[in-house]
């Protein structure tokens, strides 16, 4: 699945979604960004409330997380709105932490996790997300086919609300 360089790169993030859980990360989360959601980026929980705004999710409906990481964000979504979630990263440590996660949150049965590498055409059906959230990950994309084919744009959309903007 990785190139050479690519392997040099994925040992990094294995070793940090590896450590995710441990206090001294969820200390450097909560100094940085006042508030520990599990954040992988320089996401802030005001900032994903602000998103959560955009997309107007209700319990009744799914997101997709592209590039969800440790899953720590997409479980606060399912916390928060009530949703059900999934979400896929190409890093299999990362997912076995979100899964890890999902359990001691007791958000298994609205969360699901999944090894994806998103630069190849994603495992789901056209419109099988109400929709699809991907934050501080694109750069890291070698295309944006894959996503394309998925009928939504790689941003937060609502193809039911297309009078509001598909990303800030």
């Amino acid at each position: 699945m990785f190139s050479e360089p690519d392997k040099m790169i994925a040992s990094h993030y294995d070793a940090n979604y590896g450590n995710f859980q441990t206090s001294l990360y969820q200390e450097i989360r909560r100094e940085a960004f006042g508030e520990d959601i599990g954040q992988n980026s320089w996401l802030t929980s005001d900032e994903q409330d602000k998103f959560l705004g955009w997309l107007g999710l209700g319990g009744g409906e799914s997101l997709l997380d592209v590039a969800c990481g440790a899953g720590g964000p997409t479980l606060r979504i399912a916390a928060v709105i009530g949703c059900m979630v999934t979400g896929v990263d190409v890093h299999e440590q990362a997912i076995a932490t979100a899964r890890s996660l999902a359990n001691q949150r007791g958000l298994e049965n609205r969360a699901n996790f999944r090894v994806v590498d998103a630069n190849e055409p994603l495992p789901f059906l056209e419109a099988s997300f109400g929709a699809i959230l991907c934050i501080d990950a694109i750069n890291h994309m070698s295309g944006l086919d894959a996503l394309a084919e998925t009928g939504r744009p790689p941003a937060v959309h609502r193809p039911d609300r297309c009078d509001r903007p598909s990303h800030p």
